[in-house]
């Protein structure tokens, strides 16, 4: 009888232990989805900030050409 439950505890810890492996894999998973979703939402938020300042760039650019025309004509 103490084999078969030793044998029974055994079982037991065994699965215990593949569940609780097979959880911690799955949060790291959940983790790593996080982590990828944050990056990807700061690249995005940086290529924004690149964009708009390329389009103030553009914007002042434009303007002293104009300015530079007006310059020529006078």
């Amino acid at each position: 009888k103490r084999k078969e439950g030793r044998i029974e505890g055994k079982r037991k810890n065994k699965r215990k232990k593949e569940r609780k492996k097979e959880n911690t894999e799955g949060r790291k998973e959940i983790k790593k989805e996080r982590r990828n979703k944050k990056e990807r939402r700061k690249k995005k938020e940086r290529k924004k900030e690149r964009k708009k300042e390329r389009k103030k760039e553009r914007k002042k650019e434009t303007c002293r050409k104009i300015e530079r025309r007006k310059e020529k004509k006078m």
